[in-house]
């Protein structure tokens, strides 16, 4: 029996039918995906490396990284990526196109302006309509790490401050927290709450989600035919 061709889409074998509601991935595997993913629905090699690497944050601190991303990326379907990306004008950020912001384009933005006169040194930043916000979390981060300072996330009633890798909150940390579009506020607060909201497990991946990732993966490949399959291989005999 011939074995299946690899598919360089996936991180690992395609799931097989039958298993149960939810899968654990590998870390690596999981930011792999998630990055293909990210490309497959248009992205750029660049942001979607970044994509990847916020999913694997999440998910290792408890939250439903790949559901978040997995809905955003199906939401901004065909859209054109530069629309959704932030215009930095005074400190409220939006779209150029009126749609809501993507989060991945937002903390990448975030990130390299931090330090700058229209970054986060000089005060907080309103962010109009971000989508799936809690995907800016690792960019913050990040943020902290770079400035030696807490940062937080607050959006309604509600707050997140990300120090380094923990994070601390004042709000239920519930499973839709931030999985839809807001405005939300980031600033670097003068201190961290002294009290850590304890980490949960790192949370398994629902069968559903791995599909659309990986659907959306498989747009990064150009289908096999039979003048590749005939091209495939060594062109010599390796007995050794």
């Amino acid at each position: 029996m011939m074995p299946e061709p690899n598919d360089p889409t996936r991180a690992g074998a395609p799931v097989p039918e039958g298993m149960g509601a939810r899968v654990r991935l590998s870390m690596t595997e999981l930011e792999t995906l998630a990055a293909k993913a990210a490309r497959g629905a248009g992205l750029a090699w660049g942001l979607a490396e970044e994509a990847g690497a916020a999913t694997r944050w999440l998910q290792a601190r408890g939250f439903d990284g790949a559901d978040l991303l997995l809905a955003h990326l199906e939401r901004n379907a065909g859209a054109c990526w530069q629309d959704v990306a932030p215009v930095i004008k005074g400190r409220t950020w939006k779209s150029s196109g009126g749609h809501p912001l993507c989060p991945i384009a937002t903390g990448t933005t975030l990130c390299d302006h931090a330090p700058l006169a229209e970054g986060l040194a000089a005060g907080p930043i309103l962010l109009t309509q971000v989508d799936c916000p809690a995907l800016l979390l690792p960019f913050l981060s990040g943020i902290s790490h770079r400035m030696c300072k807490p940062c937080a996330l607050d959006w309604a009633e509600s707050q997140l401050i990300v120090s380094g890798d923990v994070i601390h909150s004042r709000s239920l940390l519930g499973q839709d927290m931030l999985s839809t579009c807001a405005d939300v506020q980031v600033s670097l607060p003068s201190a961290a709450p002294e009290a850590v909201t304890p980490a949960p497990a790192v949370r398994k991946i629902a069968i559903a989600t791995l599909r659309g990732l990986d659907a959306l993966a498989m747009r990064t490949t150009v289908p096999a035919s039979e003048q590749s399959r005939q091209g495939a291989g060594a062109g010599t005999t390796d007995n050794d």
